[in-house]
């Protein structure tokens, strides 16, 4: 997990940036705890866009993440 500024943070899974599989950008003001996603299963619903070449989700609402 990455906060880039405070309204937009990057969570690259799949391998460490910039070898991830894909990266899910949470845009707006955040509380994700990175202790309480880390080894967790995450679903994010969102806009699919491609940023560099590389997948991304886009979500901008916090109901848009759970974490199982």
């Amino acid at each position: 997990m990455k906060m880039v500024s405070d309204t937009l943070t990057l969570l690259n899974l799949g391998g460490a940036y910039p070898h991830q599989k894909y990266t899910i950008a949470v845009k707006g003001k955040t509380t994700l705890d990175l202790q309480h996603i880390k080894g967790k299963q995450v679903c994010v619903t969102g806009t699919f866009e491609m940023f560099k070449e590389q997948p991304e989700v886009v979500a901008t609402q916090p109901q848009q993440i759970e974490v199982h």
